[in-house]
């Protein structure tokens, strides 16, 4: 009877702290602990983020309206993010994370094969912006211009596929000299850095041809945009080869 009477008065002082709001640390909701419903909020708002600024846009957006898409309250939309600049900024980070991604996996699935893996890197590339036209207005349009802060990630984001250019394609199987083995300076044909700014035009052109296919209002070849892309690739690897003749 002392352990029951024992086990009853538990029972109350726990049904008395869950009603004043005293719940233990760590309860879970359907199954998700407290943590896990926070990154499930913000991948919602994410997804919102996706939705709103890659079909109406960024500048006309508003809090209320990403929340509705998420289908969540204002308050949570500031427990994730300060503002609609940062779920910007945190939408680009995540579509250019995944881009990237995806473009290396493919460069890797095609092994040595230089044509064919710079085809496929280009295709996973293409294919991840050209497939849904939000991915592309979000990380071509709408967030140039923003803010020094993004014009700073998205100068990392094209830098990093700059370098991914430099490694996989012009300087695969000593396609460029090292710098050691440069010309002399004032040799203008090949400077030491020469490699490097081919891969950033390259970058640069493959960036704007995405651009041209999205604001043209043309309907876009995808066969047709990366043979062009290839074809500027193989261009310069040879160009650069000839220079070192």
């Amino acid at each position: 009877m002392r352990e029951m009477n024992q086990q009853r008065r538990a029972a109350s002082t726990t049904t008395a702290q869950t009603s004043a709001g005293t719940v233990p640390p760590g309860r879970r909701y359907s199954g998700l602990g407290s943590d896990e419903r926070a990154r499930e909020r913000r991948e919602r708002l994410l997804e919102a983020g996706i939705e709103i600024f890659g079909t109406s846009g960024y500048a006309g957006s508003k809090v209320r309206e990403l929340c509705q898409c998420a289908g969540l309250s204002e308050r949570y939309f500031y427990e994730s993010f300060e503002s609609r600049h940062e779920l910007l900024a945190g939408v680009y980070n995540h579509l250019a994370n995944h881009l990237f991604e995806i473009t290396q996996h493919a460069l890797d699935a095609a092994g040595d094969d230089i044509p064919g893996s710079a085809r496929a890197g280009l295709g996973a590339f293409m294919g991840f912006l050209l497939d849904d036209p939000r991915y592309a207005q979000i990380v071509l349009i709408e967030v140039v211009g923003v803010s020094a802060e993004l014009e700073a990630l998205r100068f990392d984001v094209l830098s990093g596929f700059s370098d991914m250019v430099l490694k996989e394609f012009l300087m695969a199987e000593d396609a460029v000299q090292e710098q050691d083995e440069s010309p002399a300076q004032g040799d203008s044909r090949v400077p030491a850095d020469f490699s490097n700014l081919t891969a950033v035009a390259l970058v640069g052109a493959v960036h704007h041809v995405l651009v041209d296919a999205l604001l043209s209002g043309r309907p876009v070849n995808k066969p047709l945009v990366i043979d062009v892309c290839l074809q500027l690739f193989a261009d310069s690897r040879n160009g650069l080869a000839r220079l070192r003749e």
